[in-house]
């Protein structure tokens, strides 16, 4: 793979990761496989860049001296605008899908296919943004009356969960049968790169030891290994594999219970 490649197969990963527009000259005139599996391995550094620019607004968002509460309402919001809300939207779905489990596996994915979303969506959204708003509220809470560095308070918010959902995304799909040939992440293998996720995900592990403690990344690693755990069993249980939405479903999900475990921890 040359230069070329890793810019054009970083450049798809942001497209299905966030909304926010690149030059139309990095995109690749034609998506093979191997490009679509190369892409793969750029969601956590995307998590990564999506950290940054959401730490740099929580900076603007302190330093004007806005109470906790709106501080959080004001980044979650913004969060959902740089990702499109294509996770949440993921989440909906899956909800949906998840409450015709008792019926056939046919019934599940034309739940999923429809544009649609029922009562139990809605709740499950509702439920999730405000869990999200509540415990980044307690945590900036935490972190701003401590003598931690702005650096170290913004890294401990958001680096975790935005990184650490796209690893637990890609170990999810590494491990996982796709179930549809047409879908968004068909030919994507990224099962043919394990070893290049255990290097991410060695370095993440080492990054996190060092910058915010080992409790902390423990605590979160675990709640975000169980949250991963859990949701693979269930839709192999229910679909035999997964599809575009159970990633993104998983990804609002092990964000959620990284920002559990800094609240805990804190």
């Amino acid at each position: 793979m040359n230069r070329r490649q890793h810019l054009q197969a970083f450049a798809l990963a942001w497209a299905l990761m966030t909304r926010l527009p690149l030059p139309s000259a990095v995109f690749p005139a034609t998506i093979t496989a191997s490009l679509k599996t190369l892409s793969s391995l750029y969601f956590p550094i995307v998590g990564c860049i999506l950290a940054v620019l959401l730490s740099a607004s929580l900076t603007v968002f302190i330093q004007l001296e806005l109470q906790p509460l709106t501080v959080a309402t004001l980044l979650v919001s913004l969060w959902v605008f740089l990702t499109g809300a294509m996770h949440l939207d993921g989440l909906a779905d899956a909800s949906d899908a998840a409450f015709v489990a008792h019926k056939s596996p046919s019934d599940i994915s034309r739940v999923f296919k429809d544009p649609h979303i029922g009562p139990m969506a809605v709740v499950v959204l509702i439920v999730v943004l405000f869990l999200k708003i509540a415990l980044l509220s307690d945590i900036i809470s935490a972190v701003t009356v401590r003598p931690f560095s702005l650096t170290y308070a913004y890294g401990y918010c958001l680096f975790l969960p935005l990184v650490l959902s796209r690893l637990m995304a890609l170990w999810y799909m590494a491990s996982t049968p796709y179930i549809s040939k047409h879908g968004l992440a068909s030919e994507m293998e990224p099962e043919q790169k394990r070893h290049f996720i255990g290097v991410q995900t060695l370095l993440f592990t080492v990054v996190c030891f060092y910058s915010f403690g080992p409790i902390p990344s423990i605590i979160c690693g675990l709640l975000a290994t169980a949250c991963s755990y859990y949701w693979r069993r269930k839709w192999l249980r229910l679909l035999q594999g997964y599809n575009g939405d159970c990633v993104g479903a998983l990804i609002e999900l092990v964000e959620l219970s990284c920002l559990l475990g800094m609240a805990v921890t804190l």
